[in-house]
């Protein structure tokens, strides 16, 4: 069975031997461990994406990440000023949204003239072009609430939800105007799935009811533009979800990308079969800091947990630059050896 195959099996619920691989985030580490700096992989996005090619074969991953620049191509085309090093993720300088009035100010972004956002749509095409018969390919896209946090600060905006709700409701329309356009020109690249990467309405900074006025509609707005236009939704949430499962099914999404946080037998004691589940090895505590034989544990256990679920395993969140290589590899050991379990 071809890689994407396996993912597919799993999605329509009839891989009942199949345990796909697909760490969500792998990109940035994934270009540090062959040595192209983030800025190059922006410059050059067909470089940046043979890196992800290299990486999908030998580390045995069925799905692929289009770009390891996914988080900060939304927020430098809104007008904001971004660190970029050459390894790992990029982050605001300071927050463009001081007052209510700043949103009059802040225009749609033009998607052609914005250099990251056209690089982002240029490594998705040359994989799919190269490998979009063998690996399910996937894109990633900040959610609105994440958005907003860059735009104004994410202490500020938390505290924004207390103390100006409407000012957090108008950013949120915003935001998730601007996401929409981005989707829409996402899924035109041919990508198998769009991944909405969501870390600020994580339990650990957001209440539940918050969640559910605030952030649970602009989610089910992102879910159907992405499969307006034929991809599959998948949904990463960093941290504890763990009291908000039930109103993260109801986003529509088919699957949900969970953090090292929850529990997996949990997990689909709430949303059923009504999701597939992607996670969640500790990228901090097992892929970066543990042993080999810690991540091949971790590993097994994450597969044996999900039982008779429709589940692909994956890192809880992105995989730290500096990962060693060979607990990265203890995930396809896991596979391949709970696969050939479930053949015989």
């Amino acid at each position: 069975m071809k890689p994407r195959e396996r993912i597919e099996a799993v999605l329509e619920g009839s891989g009942v031997d199949q345990i796909p691989l697909h760490p969500p985030y792998q990109g940035y580490w994934a270009l540090e461990l062959y040595g192209v700096d983030v800025p190059l992989s922006i410059r050059k996005p067909e470089t940046g994406a043979d890196v992800q090619i290299k990486v999908a074969e030998r580390f045995g991953f069925d799905g692929i990440e289009a770009s390891g620049d996914c988080f900060m191509p939304f927020v430098e085309a809104m007008g904001a000023k971004v660190d970029q090093p050459d390894v790992g993720p990029g982050s605001t300088q300071a927050p463009i949204l001081i007052e209510h009035a700043d949103l009059d100010r802040l225009e749609m972004p033009d998607i052609r003239q914005d250099v990251r956002t056209r690089s982002h749509m240029a490594a998705a095409e040359h994989l799919v072009d190269k490998v979009g018969s063998e690996r399910y390919v996937q894109m990633s896209v900040i959610a609105p609430l994440t958005l907003a946090g860059e735009l104004r600060g994410v202490e500020t905006l938390m505290l924004d939800t207390i103390l100006e709700p409407q000012f957090v409701r108008d950013t949120l329309r915003l935001c998730t105007d601007v996401l929409t356009m981005y989707m829409e020109e996402m899924t035109r690249t041919g990508v198998d799935a769009i991944s909405v990467c969501d870390p600020t309405a994580s339990g650990s900074l957001i209440s539940k009811e918050d969640f559910e006025s605030l952030v649970l509609p602009c989610l089910i707005e992102q879910d159907r533009a992405v499969k307006k236009g034929g991809a599959i939704d998948i949904l990463h949430i960093c941290g504890d979800t763990s009291d908000r499962l039930d109103s993260i099914r109801s986003t529509g999404a088919e699957v949900f990308s969970m953090d090292w946080q929850v529990n997996i037998k949990d997990a689909f004691e709430k949303v059923g079969q009504g999701m597939v589940l992607l996670g969640n090895v500790r990228p901090p505590h097992t892929l970066f800091a543990g042993t080999p034989e810690a991540c091949l544990d971790e590993a097994l256990a994450c597969i044996d947990d999900a039982a008779s679920g429709r589940f692909i395993l994956g890192a809880g969140c992105d995989i730290p630059p500096g990962s060693p290589e060979e607990n990265v590899m203890q995930l396809r050991k896991a596979v391949e050896r709970r696969r050939s379990a479930l053949r015989s």
